[in-house]
């Protein structure tokens, strides 16, 4: 059966609506380069099926026209490489991911972007065990370690751009303790800040901050550049239990205020343009287990989120 191949026109369209660039998320390789014949450029890029152009390719559709397989609905660019690997892992890579893909990237050349497809993902989770540092200018007693514990916050560029800068404050539900960890990418410089008692250390990649003096409830604040696509940011927490008794009861999702929360500005890079936009999840604490747990990640703004409940303790 013959194939329903696209005519050089659609080809032509997908290929400038691309900007001449593969199409698969985090690549963005320019498919387009120069020749020795000043008349010619070489194209290292392929206008590839969505749906399969014959029956027995990968994602076929049956149920398609001839006219819509041969049509720029049903086309996508992409460097050679990612033309290959799609049409070899069809069940990882579905037509639908494909028109995703498709548009997202699309909207990006355009200098435009849904701020959906840029938020980072955030995780948290209690550690089995505590991190010291070694420099700590105090003993550290049995009672103590059985009172701390630790939970490692991780938040990730899991979108198709560059975070040119990144920055989140972490309202926290029990007495910072005296050392944190933040570990980042390879290049990422940045600085940790310690709201209350004005403290700032700077970090490159990874590194141990202490806080001098005594444990204290408060804010966490981490600000640095350079996180690619991929790339994540690990802070760990050690914190005692309060006993001030001014934290706030168990909270849920679906409470109309959250006293715990972290709320981050990335400045993304579309081309030559850089774009700033904002983000929140709450921190769900339950005093009982001492554990925290993040709800959904949204885009906002910390004046007129009805969810983001600003304490002073």
């Amino acid at each position: 059966m013959a194939r329903d191949e696209f005519p050089e026109n659609i080809k032509r369209v997908v290929s400038q609506r691309a900007g001449g660039r593969c199409s698969f998320p985090g690549c963005d390789r320019q498919c387009w380069l120069s020749n020795s014949d000043a008349n010619k450029a070489s194209s290292v890029g392929v206008a590839a099926h969505i749906n399969a152009a014959s029956p027995g390719g990968p994602r076929y559709d049956q149920a398609q026209t001839e006219q819509e397989r041969r049509g720029a609905e049903n086309c996508i660019f992409l460097c050679q490489s990612h033309a290959h690997v799609i049409d070899h892992d069809e069940e990882r890579f579905p037509a639908s991911a494909l028109r995703e893909w498709k548009f997202r990237h699309e909207k990006q050349i355009a200098g435009e972007v849904d701020h959906s497809f840029a938020l980072p993902t955030v995780r948290v989770r209690r550690l089995n065990g505590i991190t010291f540092d070694g420099a700590l200018p105090r003993a550290i007693s049995q009672k103590e370690v059985d009172r701390l514990v630790e939970h490692e916050i991780t938040v990730r560029n899991d979108s198709d751009y560059e975070y040119r800068r990144i920055g989140f404050k972490i309202q926290y539900p029990e007495l910072l303790a005296r050392s944190l960890i933040l570990q980042g990418p390879a290049g990422f410089d940045g600085q940790v800040m310690f709201e209350q008692d004005k403290i700032q250390v700077s970090v490159t990649g990874g590194g141990h901050v202490k806080i001098p003096g005594s444990d204290f409830l408060g804010s966490v604040i981490v600000e640095g550049k350079g996180m690619l696509p991929g790339d994540e940011l690990k802070l760990n927490i050690p914190s005692l239990p309060d006993v001030t008794g001014l934290v706030p009861t168990k909270s849920s999702e679906g409470d109309p205020h959250y006293y715990f929360w972290i709320h981050g500005h990335p400045v993304i890079t579309i081309g030559t343009v850089h774009k700033a936009y904002r983000f929140s999840a709450p921190l769900f604490y339950d005093p009982q287990s001492r554990s925290l747990r993040v709800g959904r990640v949204h885009e906002s703004n910390p004046e007129l989120d009805p969810y983001v409940q600003v304490t002073t303790f």
